[in-house]
């Protein structure tokens, strides 16, 4: 059960005001996880906030909120901060490359698309998100659940039990001497 919190699908967000160009990434990016597309930056944030992105690919010229104010607003939402932003466009102007970067963007592919080029770069940022995502809730070493992991499905199941006016029985395991049994030379004698 726990392994398939983190085998979900990417979620993937393009903000984008060209509707050509938004199908055109939208075609891209569709097998790589769930796809959402906003035409403006007011509905981008508004589609974050619900969809919690791994990856937003942000044009930066849109009417009304550009792409730059876009990426500060998500990277000063706690809950958005950590989603990761490659701003697509065709301003390839070394300034505006540098004020993504500023803004917390981790990449930047300039129209017209070259497609394999895109989608490998896309597909890197995804799986190390990914990869990112798996360590923070499991130990490098054993792959096994760790503290975090444990402290955040407490919080579920007992905010489940609140909820339901039910309760939450827990099971601690001790292993003795498990450090021992961990060492490289331990698992070639098993």
């Amino acid at each position: 059960m726990l392994s398939k919190k983190f085998n979900l699908p990417s979620v993937i967000l393009i903000v984008e005001d060209q509707a050509s160009d938004a199908l055109a990434l939208g075609e891209l990016v569709r097998d790589l996880g769930d796809v959402y597309i906003a035409s403006n930056g007011f509905s981008g944030l508004a589609m974050a906030k619900e969809a919690k992105p791994d990856l937003v690919l942000l044009d930066i010229e849109m009417h009304g909120m550009d792409g730059f104010a876009v990426c500060k607003a998500l990277k000063t939402d706690p809950d958005l901060c950590n989603a990761a932003v490659i701003f697509v466009t065709s301003h390839a102007e070394t300034g505006n490359e540098l004020r993504a970067l500023e803004y917390g963007g981790i990449g930047f592919i300039r129209k017209p698309l070259n497609f394999p080029v895109a989608r490998a770069h896309i597909k890197a940022h995804l799986a190390l998100r990914s990869e990112a995502k798996r360590l923070t809730h499991h130990d490098a070493l054993t792959g096994l659940p760790n503290r975090i992991l444990l402290q955040e499905r407490s919080e579920q199941a007992l905010n489940i039990a609140r909820r339901n006016h039910s309760r939450v029985a827990m099971l601690l395991l001790d292993l003795d001497n498990f450090k021992g049994m961990n060492r490289p030379g331990f698992r070639r004698h098993l």
